[in-house]
């Protein structure tokens, strides 16, 4: 692997503020960038980029993968270029593939939503009960990742406007308010 790269990995979650998960995922796609292109990285020509994008387009990878690789190519280029290793970025001009068209949210019905919260009353134990349905309500109501809800603590609750301080993906600070479900 580049040095170049090793250095970038080391400095974008500062400069960047990418997560683990990005860092972990622009590593394996710069490292087969790398491996795939087998010179010095920083000779890398648009062409390069662009046939290397093509080469896993034509092994069938789909499309938010390619996204992710041009993404990531781009992202080390682009650094390549701020601390003036390169002169050009080779992926200017390669415009991203395979973008997902954004999904409408699904809802619960209102039957699907009182069914879930009934279930939850259904346990012998009383704690198991009550924890149970505020789990549940708290995810229909704030619209939390159940790791999100796992990772709260009391001081992240504000009594005032019922508001609670998440940490979300990518380390990210939120703010949600519970409101009524029913």
């Amino acid at each position: 692997m580049s040095g170049y790269i090793d250095e970038f990995l080391i400095i974008s979650p500062s400069l960047y503020s990418f997560s683990d998960n990005t860092i972990r995922m622009y590593k394996s796609v710069l490292n087969s960038f790398d491996v795939w292109f087998g010179k010095p990285i920083e000779t890398a020509t648009p062409i390069d980029v662009q046939s290397y994008i093509a080469e896993l387009d034509a092994e069938g990878k789909s499309g938010a993968t390619l996204t992710v690789h041009t993404s990531a190519i781009r992202a080390f280029y682009d650094w390549m270029v701020s601390t003036q290793r390169v002169t050009t970025n080779p992926t200017t001009g390669i415009k991203q593939r395979g973008r997902k068209k954004s999904r409408l949210p699904t809802y619960l019905t209102r039957e699907e939503i009182d069914a879930l919260t009934s279930a939850t009353l259904m346990s012998k134990s009383p704690f198991e009960r009550e924890r149970d349905y505020l789990l549940v309500t708290l995810l229909l109501s704030t619209g939390l990742r159940v790791s999100e809800i796992s990772n709260l603590k009391v001081k992240d609750f504000n009594p005032v406007d019922k508001s609670l301080r998440v940490i979300g993906k990518g380390n990210k600070e939120a703010y949600v308010f519970i409101t009524n479900i029913k």
